[in-house]
């Protein structure tokens, strides 16, 4: 799925102590943590926000992470982000109605003055191209901040982090 993330770093140090680091970190982000069980940490996220421009992680809605032999995984799933989608979605179809009327009125301008042709296709052009590119930008700056939250648990536990 598209809106999913998976990360995987070198890990050096003692499981237990990486699987505390990440919960401590999961925690102080504002997430619900349950404690470790064997080599996994599972964790979710009780708020949604529309809003992530400080706080990008909390797209991320549930995940786990685990460590096996030398390596730790997070692996979490961004449903918030799947919200915000249908969320846009919803939006785009209310606002179909008035939008049609819009594209209507600049026809009419348009056909009266072929010379705002450039300017009624800057009014109306971004909308669509902002729906579209928000998800895949806020998915990006989502799996930054879970890269550099699964670096620090590494490096907390004299690992290494590399993605």
């Amino acid at each position: 799925m598209a809106y999913n993330y998976e990360g995987c770093v070198d890990y050096r140090g003692d499981a237990a102590m990486a699987l505390e680091c990440a919960r401590n970190l999961l925690e102080a982000k504002g997430f619900k943590v349950l404690p470790p069980a064997a080599n996994q940490l599972w964790f979710t996220n009780p708020v949604s926000y529309l809003n992530t421009k400080k706080k990008p992680l909390l797209m991320v809605s549930k995940g786990c992470i685990t460590a096996t032999g030398s390596s730790l995984t997070l692996q979490a799933e961004l449903g918030n982000l799947q919200a915000l989608v249908k969320f846009l979605v919803l939006l785009v179809a209310v606002l179909a109605i008035p939008e049609t009327a819009m594209v209507a009125v600049i026809l009419v301008m348009v056909a009266k003055q072929p010379a705002l042709l450039p300017i009624c296709l800057l009014s109306i052009a971004p909308v669509p191209l902002v729906f579209l590119l928000m998800p895949r930008f806020q998915g990006r700056i989502t799996a930054r901040a879970l890269d550099a939250l699964l670096n620090e648990v590494a490096v907390v536990g004299g690992g290494r982090g590399s993605s």
